[in-house]
């Protein structure tokens, strides 16, 4: 559910001239990168934030890119910046949090690129930050592999304040030598976390577990109990709460499942989603990340040649069964692997990694591909007019008639905040939520519009 963001925000109409799945020559990125971006977001206003473990003048960089792909020159990143990017995340003031290692590091920068003071999250240089969420309540959420943040023990994975500080309240109670790859936060405010107990001496454990919004750990998550047999890299969540993990394993439990399986939302195999990947693919090739599209498909990136015995060059798009879709015409794709994707507000897909040519076209590391849309008449959401908006304690929605239509509130991290289901009257009660950005759902059952809603 890394991107559900994107997804809220898909709306019904879109219009797009570049054929799914091929180079988007509207995006020409023009700053040289001499290593792999591993970390791609979306602003807002379509500027693209990108950070990985290429170098500038002798240190680690991160670029943000004008909707063209040109070099924002209006962003100005600290010098001498510290580790190699991982972790990319706007706030809704549009403040960036960055994470990484090799030194580790956790900051966060203004909107122009300079360093933020106010905020306050050191790790050791030992340290690696692997994944950051945002909370609807401006709380955030880090993993990686630490053992203390500000000084103080914590292992692996940390709730912080706004400013940086370790809310000590929060703690899955981790043990030591245990290492936290990725993480994704359900609609009901539980947490799923991927990882690896690895004590020397002793036998190295997989982690699959969901643990409650308090902290504890849900021991109803069946995943706990099953035997996986290699390390989980990315955790989706789909839109039907269906959780998606990818990584080089091969079995999921007793089931054969290479490099991709499904569970359903106890944690179980959903047997109807199979990963027809090769079992060559194996641990040599992988499926780094995956990510759930508003068509009920699946875009997967990694290193791979073959998926559903098709020529598959780093990534593809996949039905809801798993199977391949074979109208995403990559062409011969990526020349090297793809250890990042991003589904912009518009539905295009960016994609970082360390190739240096698509389909053929030179381009550096960084690419975006376009989509084939049908045109979708929509006229629920033409007349559809949400106000206040920026809003305080209520919005009103007009332009309806008196059929029942429900409303979704969704914070940028993709939670459910609220939901309604309205008849005659078309105003909400928002006085319990804090002051942010989000994004609305309304429908009818047969047609939705998004909106985005900031609280002030």
């Amino acid at each position: 559910m890394k991107n559900i963001v994107q997804t809220l925000i898909f709306l019904a109409s879109i219009y797009s001239f570049c054929q799914d799945g091929q180079l988007d020559t509207s995006f020409n990125p023009t700053v040289n990168l001499n290593n792999e971006v591993r970390a791609i977001a979306e602003q807002a206003d379509g500027k693209i934030l990108i950070g990985g473990w290429f170098t500038e003048n002798g240190s680690y960089s991160i670029h943000r890119l004008n909707q063209d792909g040109s070099l924002d020159a209006g962003f100005d990143y600290p010098p001498g910046f510290i580790g190699g990017i991982n972790a990319i995340v706007v706030q809704p003031d549009n403040k960036i949090i960055v994470g990484g290692g090799y030194p580790g590091f956790l900051k966060r920068l203004n909107e122009n690129g300079s360093l933020d003071p106010t905020f306050d999250a050191r790790i050791q240089e030992d340290d690696v930050i692997s994944s950051i969420k945002l909370l609807a309540d401006n709380n955030i959420l880090v993993s990686g592999v630490f053992t203390q943040i500000n000084s103080t023990h914590i292992q692996s994975f940390a709730k912080l304040s706004p400013l940086g500080s370790v809310d000590y309240t929060f703690d899955l109670n981790l043990q030591s030598d245990t290492y936290i790859d990725d993480f994704e936060v359900q609609a009901d405010g539980k947490i799923i976390i991927a990882g690896v107990h690895d004590p020397n001496p002793g036998p190295q454990r997989i982690i699959l577990s969901r643990y409650n919004p308090d902290g504890s750990l849900d021991p109803s998550f069946m995943a706990a109990q099953q035997t996986i047999g290699n390390y989980i890299y990315d955790i989706e969540i789909d839109q039907n709460d269906k959780i998606l993990v990818s990584g080089p394993f091969t079995k999921i439990g007793s089931v054969t499942r290479y490099n991709l399986a499904r569970l359903n939302g106890d944690g179980s195999l959903d047997t109807s989603f199979d990963s027809y990947n090769l079992p060559e693919n194996g641990t040599t090739y992988t499926i780094f990340g995956i990510r759930a599209l508003e068509d009920g498909k699946y875009f997967i990136n990694g290193t791979f040649n073959i998926y559903n015995d098709r020529n598959s060059f780093s990534i593809a798009k996949i039905n809801n069964d798993g199977t391949i879709d074979p109208s995403f015409n990559m062409g011969t794709g990526p020349n090297e692997y793809v250890w990042s994707s991003c589904i912009q507000n518009d539905g295009k897909i960016v994609i970082g990694g360390d190739f240096t040519a698509y389909d053929g076209t030179s381009i550096n590391r960084i690419a975006r591909l376009g989509n084939t849309l049908s045109i979708i008449e929509n006229p629920f959401a033409e007349g559809i007019r949400v106000y206040p908006n920026p809003f305080k304690d209520v919005i009103n929605i007009a332009g309806l008639d008196n059929s029942p239509i429900s409303v979704s509130i969704y914070s940028l991290t993709g939670q459910l905040i609220k939901t309604e289901t309205l008849n005659h009257l078309k105003t909400i009660d928002t006085q319990a939520l804090a002051s942010g950005m989000y994004l609305a759902r309304i429908g009818n059952g047969e047609y939705s519009k998004s909106v985005k809603l900031v609280k002030e």
